[in-house]
């Protein structure tokens, strides 16, 4: 109902329709936990278990990760800005509805626990320790304190509110930003490679390294998203330290032991092997032919388990990789360095995401975002047209692209 180019993007419908059907949506509005009941001669409340069931439908399995829910309550819940007071009535829902815990998790935040490695033992060695420390943006001039400030912003500073700790988390911020300037990173004069270091999580030498890297590549001879992946692949593999710099906070959860996926996050993680598997999702190629690829068995295909974890945990990683690569880009063009910047790099990385050669087939993608189509589809419609929806300008930017391509769809 929803996917179909003349299908709804608003359904009205009565909580009997939410109950029984499968209805995925983006977002479900609960208006109302109570309803009339002839019986009873009037309003009565919705079964907890009704509610909770019609708020499931928010969140499309396989499509997105997550819905949005708005309860809506029949009387208003009012909220005492002063007092800094909601409304009791909203205990009394939360407690009936959303109290049992079955029905709803208490929610941490992992900064608790790296704060807490960081206060009682430090550990310069932990790489999720590192890897949060290179994170945490930097202060300057306009912004001091911004790093203390950002802290105070989280879930980890909200709880210790809550339990009356606030004077015990400030004590973890300071020792963890002196833990910072101390063990991991030297901020007394922050380069660009400090702060591309601080928003990707890699040291600022790694950074320096890929600059110096990309300073001798003419950008004008590369012409499209597989000779930069191919040069970003050699450059990576060159060096064994440098896979464990971008995905060494992830090893963990990479795969399972034994698991024919793990061999590609080994040594070897930039191979050959890995290119031809990311290559093939980027050119559209179905997960039954990206399974024996990556260590499955070509009799024994079944749901293809290889394949899914590698888009699901390994192509969102390579991406995040893959998008270095730009953001070194634009500040060498900041830095008079470089001219304009290659479209083709510019849309690597959501090409690496979304599994997609060109940047046409992004724009593609764009255009048909209420369709949500896959990216076979999404293939099949640019082959279909493919002269025409060629963009000419290799350094264009993808808001031309778009426009482009939107002018094409639009008038076939």
């Amino acid at each position: 109902m929803f996917r179909r180019p003349d299908g709804l993007n608003v359904l009205a419908a009565t909580p009997t329709l939410a109950q029984g059907m499968n209805l995925p949506a983006d977002v479900v509005l609960i208006v109302g936990e109570e309803r009339f009941d002839a019986e009873a001669g009037g309003t009565q409340p919705i079964e907890p278990h009704e509610l909770l069931n019609a708020a499931g439908r928010a969140g499309r399995a396989g499509q997105v990760s997550q819905g949005i829910v708005l309860v809506i309550p029949n009387n208003l819940v009012t909220y005492n800005a002063e007092k800094q007071q909601i409304d009791p009535r909203w205990e009394e829902i939360r407690s009936r509805i959303f109290s049992r815990s079955d029905q709803c998790l208490t929610i941490t935040d992992p900064l608790e626990a790296i704060l807490d490695t960081i206060q009682q033992a430090g550990n310069a060695d932990d790489p999720e320790v590192r890897y949060f420390l290179r994170r945490l943006p930097f202060d300057d001039q306009d912004n001091p304190g911004s790093t203390a400030a950002f802290l105070r912003n989280s879930l980890a500073a909200y709880h210790a509110k809550q339990h009356n700790l606030t004077e015990a988390f400030e004590d973890k911020i300071r020792i963890a930003l002196a833990y910072r300037d101390r063990e991991v990173v030297d901020i007394s004069e922050p380069t660009w490679f400090d702060r591309v270091a601080s928003k990707s999580g890699v040291p600022a030498s790694f950074v320096e390294q890929l600059h110096q890297a990309l300073l001798t590549v003419d950008a004008s001879a590369i012409a499209n998203t597989k000779e930069w992946l191919i040069w970003f692949f050699q450059w990576m593999d060159a060096e064994d330290d440098r896979e464990q710099i971008i995905f060494g906070h992830r090893r963990s959860s990479l795969s399972s032991k034994g698991d024919p996926v793990e061999a590609l996050a080994q040594p070897d993680m930039f191979g050959t092997d890995l290119l031809n598997a990311t290559w093939a999702w980027m050119t559209a190629k179905p997960l039954n032919v990206l399974e024996p690829m990556l260590g499955g068995r070509v009799d024994r295909l079944g749901k293809c388990k290889h394949a899914r974890k590698f888009v699901l945990q390994q192509i969102p990683d390579l991406a995040y990789a893959a998008g270095l690569l730009s953001q070194i880009f634009r500040q060498q063009i900041e830095q008079g360095d470089r001219g304009q910047m290659p479209l083709s790099l510019a849309v690597l990385s959501q090409c690496v995401r979304e599994g997609h050669e060109h940047p046409e087939e992004l724009a593609i993608r764009r255009f048909y975002d209420d369709r949500l189509l896959s990216r076979i589809e999404v293939r099949r419609i640019f082959n279909t047209q493919a002269d025409r929806l060629r963009f000419g300008d290799p350094f264009g930017s993808f808001s031309d692209v778009r426009d482009h391509v939107s002018n094409v769809l639009s008038s076939s």
